[in-house]
């Protein structure tokens, strides 16, 4: 379906960060080149919290909400973008109404609230667990329900607005960042069921790229099923395997990711004292344990599917396994993201530390702070146990056998032993130690790197991100933006349009390709080790 000619509303209450709205601006104008209308509605101050001032990072002060508006319309305004605000939607009554309804609800059905049949306490809640680094939320607690209700003001708000706006503007496309934030939530499921399409976008998983998807979230996992349905058979070619591999290398060396690489790089073979050296090991087999980024995935429930639905009881029945099995090592690495700038999940953390104190002599905790390369742990051990980091399809692309606990990003591609009962942890650790290297789910996690590192990372270099989350326009004037002078540019405006799939299909060509050149790499691949050689 082209969409050539039609109307592209750019969703961005978030426009004061400005790498993304660096990016819209930019394909707005690229749309406009091309025939299409594009405009942009921002947030006027119009929300009692947002994702923009997190209590951990950079709280709100009086004037936040104004600055903020002011940097927004500043954005915009240097990229001749035109703009209208949010509130001029808002119908008269409406800030009276909600407020007066958030009063009202009883702090236990806070997470439960529905305004007009919609789910909002649910909507709100993923930005909950964002503001407040953790795990659970307690609406019970006075701190945490003032802050549920004042997202829950704030997204009925929006929607209020939304619902006004839908109707009048009547966009064909709404595009909007990643989906995941209430805000934006709240938009989507609108504009879902108004049969709006929306487009999300999101960093690209190595530095100045970009992903988009087509109605759904960029972290929804619907988008990389359909990818791999479409490439599952497509052997790798000699471009492939080199491109993959480059990519495994700067992962293990911390280069080229969108914002920050969370393990420390992995040093030159004998740059350091040896990893079991360091830990105090021995020389019984070694599993390694990768936690995930615990209050990242609780505010999705879908890729909690799985034996550990509640993800804080993965690392206790971890320790409790590793008690039972004292002929085997067992090294958990806590998620670097626990602990960061963005503030540290202070409930995942204590569980870290009381899980140290806790543990058995087969077993130790390596915390997120700690200077240790998530990498030097994959070389060593002969199974990896993930929750559902992107660390497990790396250990899976040397052919290791890895047990995955939820759904990650590479559940379905048939590379790991996906486990959906806790009791199942015990028997399928000692199948995976049992199986060794397998070549067939090295094949299987290569394919998988090769399109996913790929389509999720799309070159955009006409805006460069910058430290601080600071941009840099590097086209020089709009005719740089018109069809057919930067393919990056064509290419995410094409898929914006509808003009160029989603989701890429491989040719005819490609799907009867051989895979003799596939088997040759892999006869040698997993018998070799990742560790970084040295500097590039």
């Amino acid at each position: 379906m082209e969409m050539a000619g039609s109307k592209f509303l750019f969703f961005s209450p978030y426009a004061s960060w400005k790498y993304h709205t660096a990016l819209e601006a930019t394909w707005a104008h690229g749309l406009r080149q091309r025939g299409a209308e594009a405009q942009f509605v921002l947030c006027d101050e119009l929300l009692p919290a947002c994702d923009i001032h997190r209590l951990t990072v950079n709280p709100r002060g009086l004037l936040s909400c104004r600055r903020c508006k002011q940097r927004a319309a500043q954005q915009l305004e240097s990229y001749e973008a035109p703009h209208a605000w949010l509130g001029s939607w808002l119908p008269p009554r409406a800030r009276r109404e909600v407020a007066s309804w958030v009063k009202q609800l009883d702090s236990g059905d806070l997470l439960q609230a529905h305004w007009k049949g919609r789910p909002v306490g649910r909507w709100a809640s993923t930005s909950v667990y964002y503001q407040l680094r953790t795990s659970i939320i307690d609406p019970l607690d006075p701190s945490q329900a003032k802050l549920l209700r004042q997202h829950l003001q704030g997204i009925v708000l929006v929607f209020e607005a939304l619902t006004v706006l839908y109707r009048e503007v009547q966009p064909d496309t709404v595009v909007m960042l990643n989906g995941r934030f209430f805000t934006h939530w709240a938009a989507f499921e609108l504009a879902r069921e108004r049969g709006i399409r929306v487009v999300t976008h999101e960093r690209g998983l190595n530095k100045n790229t970009v992903r988009l998807a087509e109605n759904h979230r960029t972290h929804e996992l619907a988008p990389m099923h359909a990818l791999w349905e479409a490439w599952k058979d497509v052997p790798l070619d000699a471009s492939g395997l080199a491109s993959v591999q480059r990519v495994l290398r700067n992962r293990a060396l911390g280069i080229d990711y969108s914002v920050r690489a969370f393990s420390p790089p992995l040093e030159p073979r004998g740059a350091t004292v040896p990893l079991r050296q360091q830990l105090g090991l021995d020389s019984r087999p070694l599993v390694a344990v990768f936690t995930s980024s615990d209050d990242e995935t609780a505010a999705f429930s879908d890729r909690c599917q799985g034996a550990f639905p509640n993800a804080t009881d993965f690392l206790p029945a971890t320790l409790e396994l590793a008690r039972g099995m004292p002929q085997v090592q067992f090294v958990v690495r806590i998620h670097p993201n626990v602990q960061s700038k963005l503030g540290t999940n202070q409930a995942q953390l204590k569980e870290a530390l009381a899980a140290r104190r806790a543990a058995p002599e087969n077993l130790r905790v390596v915390l997120p702070d700690e200077p240790l390369s998530s990498y030097a742990l994959v070389e060593e051990a002969e199974v990896g146990v993930v929750y559902a980091t992107t660390l497990g399809l790396e250990m899976a692309c040397n052919g290791q056998q890895v047990l995955c606990m939820a759904q990650s990003t590479y559940r379905h591609v048939g590379c790991t032993r996906n486990l959906e009962r806790p009791e199942e942890y015990r028997e399928e650790l000692l199948r995976a130690l049992h199986a060794g290297k397998d070549t067939e789910v090295a094949r299987r996690a290569l394919r998988w790197s090769r399109v996913y590192f790929q389509h999720f990372a799309m070159p955009f270099p006409l805006v460069e991100e910058l430290p601080g989350f600071e941009a840099r326009p590097t086209y020089a004037n709009l005719e740089t933006l018109r069809p057919g002078v930067d393919p990056g540019l064509d290419e995410i405006v094409g898929r914006l349009l509808g003009e160029r799939p989603m989701i890429p299909q491989p040719t005819p060509a490609r799907r009867c390709s051989s895979p003799l050149e596939e088997d040759r790499f892999l006869a040698n691949w997993v018998q070799v080790s990742l560790h970084a050689p040295g500097p590039a």
